[in-house]
């Protein structure tokens, strides 16, 4: 069986009572394709990006590729 997942996350912190206020904020998409090789192992292969943006932090971004493997004892 193979299986698709995509997510897609926003954060944002914003601080009390300072101003200007300190604010991140933390965007990221993840697609990742899941397959079962055994009924206890499964191998897993994706891509995701995120980005930072911030004037408490330094801001940047990652882009990342994945492969996995899962297997239960």
């Amino acid at each position: 069986m193979i299986t698709l997942n995509f997510t897609v996350d926003w954060n944002r912190i914003r601080s009390i009572g300072v101003t200007p206020a300190d604010e991140t904020t933390q965007r990221s998409a993840d697609l990742r394709v899941n397959t079962q090789l055994t009924p206890r192992t499964n191998v897993f292969l994706g891509g995701r990006y995120r980005k930072i943006a911030s004037n408490v932090v330094v801001a940047g971004q990652e882009k990342a590729v994945f492969l996995g493997l899962d297997h239960r004892f």
